[in-house]
């Protein structure tokens, strides 16, 4: 079981921007939602000869509600005057309603060697167009993302070549937002790249990823984005909590 809260807040300006004569109108949302909803998973993992494995499993969120608390604020205000918090209030709401957060379907499965290599392959589907969030403009569609990726281990235990040591990791995804812009999704396409390096005398290990990643479509009038991510990760394994024993 989960319990999620938060607030989600708008602030949309409706401004002339080439004459003073007419009033602007701001509009302002805030939505307040807390409530709880829980997941089930199902994993399956086969031993197989010479230190191989695969492993798969399935995991379901069912849809949840959460209650919301939805104030809705409309002001009038003039470009010219001096201050931006002399604003005149046209509406002023507040209303206790329900969210609708939709059911989610997880499935994967990885193969591999221990110590060698793993890939391994996940799925995501939403039923987003059953989703229910006041104060949303737009219309939702169920969306289906997928992501693959393999991890590959030269020598692990190699006592000469530190590069063989090192864990070469690379993958891809591709996935769809739920809001539609006219009938169109924006889709989103990407690639990563990483490295475990091994520190010395231990188990722990400096995390490398590079992530390219593309979505939308500005050629075909969609919102559009070109992003490149570099990142690091620090995992530690301690022996700590490892009981000494003597003979």
């Amino acid at each position: 079981m989960f319990f999620v809260f938060g607030e989600i807040t708008r602030l949309n300006d409706f401004v002339f921007t080439e004459d003073n004569n007419y009033f602007n109108t701001r509009k302002y949302e805030s939505s307040s939602m807390n409530g709880i909803g829980w997941e089930a998973s199902l994993q399956f993992m086969a031993p197989l000869p010479e230190k191989r494995f695969i492993n798969a499993g399935i995991t379901y969120t069912p849809g949840f509600n959460l209650r919301t608390t939805n104030q809705d604020v409309i002001f009038r205000y003039s470009s010219i005057q001096t201050s931006v918090l002399a604003f005149d209030t046209l509406s002023n709401n507040t209303v206790n309603t329900t969210s609708r957060i939709p059911q989610t379907i997880r499935g994967g499965f990885a193969f591999g060697q221990n110590d060698k290599f793993t890939a391994g392959a996940d799925i995501i589907y939403t039923t987003w167009s059953k989703a229910s969030l006041p104060g949303t403009y737009g219309t939702w569609s169920d969306v289906i993302s997928l992501h693959a990726g393999a991890e590959y281990i030269p020598d692990r235990f190699s006592n000469y070549s530190f590069f063989d040591r090192v864990e070469y990791r690379a993958g891809c995804r591709y996935g769809a937002s739920y809001t539609l812009f006219g009938e169109d999704n924006l889709k989103e396409y990407g690639i990563t790249f990483g490295a475990g390096i091994p520190m010395r005398r231990s188990r722990s290990r400096i995390s490398l990823v590079v992530d390219l990643s593309k979505r939308g479509n500005p050629d075909a009038g969609l919102p559009g984005e070109t992003r490149i991510s570099i990142g690091a990760s620090l995992n530690l394994y301690d022996y700590w909590f490892l009981k000494r024993q003597y003979e």
